[in-house]
């Protein structure tokens, strides 16, 4: 009666994951709009009853697996999927990196403060692990963020990866309309790309030619590995001199810098490399919301700033009114200030 019963579950459940898998395949763009729905139910609860930021995080974390899921499931079906280690490696960081605001929070609720940092340590500690294998081991240079992005899945780029697909397939296919310079890394227009204004705009080819990670020298290993390691760096430090103290976010901010100083050139990087090189500059900015230097000197400031723009700007209040009280809870939730 048992096996029966779970037989029956067993099959109900490939047919389901059958019929979504093939409705995925069949309208990418479908996907999309339930991993919208979920990231809006995930702010629209916030705060409206008890356990509400738990449950909030919980529902964004799953419109982010499923991002991931659905993602694979595409590129798996259009053979465009890697079974090599380095992409197991990434996907299991990437899974690492959408539920630790969700382990951080329900760990809080569950365990206490104490028990919140010793389980945001082991979060940092795995994923500064997973990195350091991805660098050092398998030479896969800069590490982005998030590890693996979301698929663009509008149907303009979904039928760019086909063809870029086909061309592997078939070495009569059209050529792409964009070459990469082996040297230099710099993209340009093919001759068969025609005109100018057939093909305005190169950056949206790029994700379309093969991009391998550009090899790191020495100091600019080192200078990964600081940044790997920071955010383990800081925690240990505010177990040493308390979360009060202004020496972690010294130490932190220090290496933070230092890494800036040894890398070096950064300039002849892959078009992925270049933009997580930028978004890593602009995080610099979040020093200024990082305790203490938070809550002792620029949090007035920072606030003063929003409700000036919120007065002046028309409209803008709709976003900078919620946005100023979410502010003190992104700011204490550690997976979101430190970690970026």
């Amino acid at each position: 009666m048992a096996s029966g019963i779970l037989h029956f579950i067993t099959a109900k459940w490939q047919e389901i994951a059958t019929n979504y898998r093939d409705l995925i395949i069949k309208d990418p763009e479908i996907a999309s709009r339930i991993e919208a729905i979920l990231r809006m139910v995930s702010y629209l609860i916030q705060g409206k009853f008890p356990f509400s930021q738990e449950i909030s995080e919980l529902v964004y974390t799953a419109s982010n697996l499923l991002t991931l899921t659905n993602d694979e499931i595409y590129r798996h079906a259009r053979k465009l999927a890697n079974s090599a280690s380095v992409i197991k490696i990434k996907r299991w960081l990437t899974v690492v990196e959408y539920v630790e605001v969700f382990i951080e929070v329900g760990s809080a609720r569950l365990l206490g403060d104490f028990g919140r940092w010793v389980v945001v340590l082991m979060v940092q500690i795995l994923k500064a692990a997973m990195r350091l294998v991805l660098v050092f081991k398998h030479k896969d240079g800069i590490q982005c963020r998030p590890t693996i992005a979301p698929m663009k899945r509008d149907s303009k780029t979904l039928s760019e990866m086909n063809n870029k697909q086909n061309m592997k397939n078939d070495p009569t296919a059209q050529e792409l309309p964009v070459w990469k310079g082996e040297r230099s890394g710099r993209f340009v227009r093919s001759l068969s790309a025609g005109n100018r204004r057939q093909y305005p705009n190169l950056d949206q080819y790029k994700m379309f030619v093969e991009q391998e990670p550009t090899p790191l020298t020495e100091r600019q290993k080192l200078a990964e590995l600081l940044y790997t390691v920071r955010p383990v760096l800081h925690i240990l430090s505010m177990f040493t001199f308390g979360q009060n103290s202004w020496k972690p976010w010294l130490i932190s901010t220090f290496t933070d810098l230092s890494r800036y100083l040894i890398a070096g050139d950064t300039t002849k990087r892959t078009f992925q490399e270049r933009q997580e090189i930028s978004r890593r500059y602009m995080v610099l900015l979040l020093y200024l919301l990082r305790s203490p230097c938070y809550d002792n000197y620029s949090r007035e400031k920072v606030i003063a700033i929003l409700g000036f723009l919120s007065r002046y700007i028309p409209g803008s209040s709709l976003i900078i009114g919620p946005l100023i009280e979410y502010l003190p809870y992104w700011q204490k939730t550690y997976s979101y200030n430190w970690t970026s």
